[in-house]
């Protein structure tokens, strides 16, 4: 899911080759950030967790500049982290 404005400018899938280093981050738990502001990449990304398996990769693609910040990046993470519960045993997924 995406904001209309973002639908346009995103692929259908991605080239993980593209996105080595952020998958690299978030598929060990981390969150990703981009530190380089590069326009191809979302400024956060992290994944939500079934278990030891990476089952979905959340990213918030536009911040303002006041939300680079590490405080930014945690409330980031803990917005996401939650969305685990959701693939517990018997959630019925």
């Amino acid at each position: 899911m995406c904001s209309s404005s973002r639908l346009s400018g995103l692929t259908k899938s991605l080239r993980m080759e593209e996105y080595e280093e952020l998958y690299t981050v978030t598929s060990q738990g981390g969150v990703w950030k981009n530190m380089e502001l590069k326009e191809q990449m979302p400024m956060y990304a992290c994944g939500v967790f079934n278990k030891d398996e990476m089952v979905l990769l959340i990213a918030l693609w536009e911040a303002d500049a006041k939300q680079y910040g590490m405080h930014y990046m945690n409330l980031f993470k803990d917005s996401v982290r939650p969305g685990a519960d959701f693939f517990s045993v018997g959630s019925g997924i």
